[in-house]
């Protein structure tokens, strides 16, 4: 069974019903982690939610020994981190004693765990659940063991459902309003950047960020994981940290326009940023693909391009035009701000479908 929820009319009085479920949410509790912000959203809607923290094992220490051997050795990080916190998984079951179950990213989460447990047990992957760099052997013997799955990705539906024989359900990313919002008005006459990007440095987009670069040397900002590494990006632009929690919408902030793109090992057609960037005031000009046409509907609320070519048009266009731009991307912040697209909506969604599955509630 596959399905995507249309009408979320009557999520409340699901809500209102789901609260005598007690909830073990499993997932990485570091700020600016999509876990954290679906996990801070059931507690939104007033459900019993306790979190049990697995960023210690899904985000060691960059300079930690962990993080060498997750690198150099990951099947053997992968059996070292399914031990140890199944120990500890397995203490809290016992201590909370949940009536559900729900796992966002469950690479190391054992089959066997997920079996003994006698509740609902449900999966969320955020990513390409299907690429190979997006699982563990624990999870492959583990996936068919939830009782269904949720999954972000709309070419997922059907390969989960032949790989597991279980109910699976879409749902779009989401923004956390917590985190990514326009508390001011952004200054697209005078930015401290003309361009920004928010994203890690990956070998699929190299390319075109080292053209840009090129291009508008210390006026492109990028925030994010490994970027200094690539000689030749550090010289020319700037090349910050990470932007994560409310420092994502101070970077939006400083580079009111910003790309939108793509991860190739997911196949995505749609993103988190995707989101999150106009919720927090800027213009996006993101990869033209049909969800994103499906979200901003026209080039009145975000810009798109096919190629590089494009890019680079829309990009000179927007700077520019910089009235036209900040007007665009006002109407995007609306569209994306007025309408269910926070992970407290997310949240509110997965109820109605969990309740679809299970009668009991």
């Amino acid at each position: 069974m596959v399905e995507e929820l249309d009408d979320m009319k009557d999520t409340d009085a699901y809500s209102g019903d789901f609260r005598k479920y007690r909830i073990l949410f499993v997932g990485n509790g570091n700020v600016g982690s999509n876990a954290l912000s679906l996990f801070r959203g059931f507690e939104k809607l007033n459900l019993e939610v306790k979190l049990f923290d697995t960023a210690k094992f899904d985000s060691p220490h960059f300079y930690s020994f962990r993080r060498v051997i997750l690198r150099f050795f990951p099947v053997i990080y992968a059996l070292f981190c399914s031990y140890f916190m199944g120990i500890g998984l397995r203490r809290e079951l016992l201590a909370y004693d949940p009536k559900l179950l729900f796992v966002f990213k469950g690479n190391f989460v054992s089959q066997k765990l997920i079996r003994d447990f006698k509740g609902l047990k449900v999966h969320y992957h955020p990513d390409d659940s299907t690429s190979k760099v997006n699982r563990t052997r624990i999870f492959e013997e583990a996936e068919s063991s939830y009782d269904a799955h949720f999954t972000s990705k709309k070419h997922n539906l059907n390969e989960i459902e032949a790989r597991t024989g279980k109910p699976v359900f879409f749902i779009w990313y989401a923004y956390d309003e917590e985190w990514h919002k326009k508390d001011e008005p952004l200054d697209f006459e005078n930015p401290e950047f003309m361009l920004g990007f928010i994203g890690h440095a990956r070998s699929d987009r190299l390319n075109v960020v080292e053209k840009l670069a090129a291009i508008y040397g210390k006026n492109f900002a990028i925030s994010g994981l490994n970027w200094r590494r690539h000689t030749k990006i550090r010289r020319l632009a700037v090349c910050l940290p990470p932007s994560y929690g409310l420092d994502f919408s101070k970077f939006i902030r400083r580079s009111p326009i910003q790309l939108g793109f793509l991860n190739s090992d997911n196949r995505d057609t749609h993103t988190a940023r995707t989101f999150e960037i106009p919720a927090s005031g800027a213009l996006i000009i993101l990869k033209d693909t049909s969800e994103h046409r499906s979200i901003f509907k026209s080039e009145l609320n975000a810009l798109f391009f096919s190629t590089e070519e494009q890019l680079l048009e829309k990009i000179e266009w927007a700077l520019s035009n910089p009235a036209l731009a900040s007007i665009i991307a006002e109407k995007g912040h609306k569209l994306i701000t007025q309408n269910p697209n926070t992970w407290t909506d997310r949240a509110r969604e997965i109820i109605c479908y969990i309740k679809s599955i299970d009668s009991s509630i």
